[in-house]
């Protein structure tokens, strides 16, 4: 249990050193099942190089994966759809036992 307390706390406090836009991409993140860059301004009213930033960041930290990658429809490109990277099941039910 040791293990996975002390992973859950590195994950946390990786967290918790996010920048606010950071911050806010990631929110975003994971509203959806997956989300590209595109989609991922237009939501967040930002330019694209703004959003685009951020998401190498947080997928360099380990929170954003990609999800798949298809045709976009607005530009006839394909490009890639991001997902936030799900936590271990023991990382998750440690948060809950937390949060009680």
């Amino acid at each position: 249990m040791k293990n996975q307390t002390t992973s859950l706390d590195a994950y946390l406090n990786n967290l918790e050193s996010l920048g606010s836009r950071q911050q806010t991409v990631l929110k975003a993140i994971s509203t959806k099942d997956a989300i590209c860059n595109q989609e991922l301004a237009k939501m967040l009213g930002w330019e694209i190089n703004r959003v685009t930033g951020r998401v190498k960041e947080l997928r360099e930290m380990g929170h954003v994966q990609e999800a798949y990658r298809d045709t976009y429809e607005a530009t006839g490109r394909t490009v890639i759809f991001w997902q936030q990277k799900p936590l271990k099941y023991e990382q998750s039910l440690m948060m809950f036992a937390e949060a009680e």
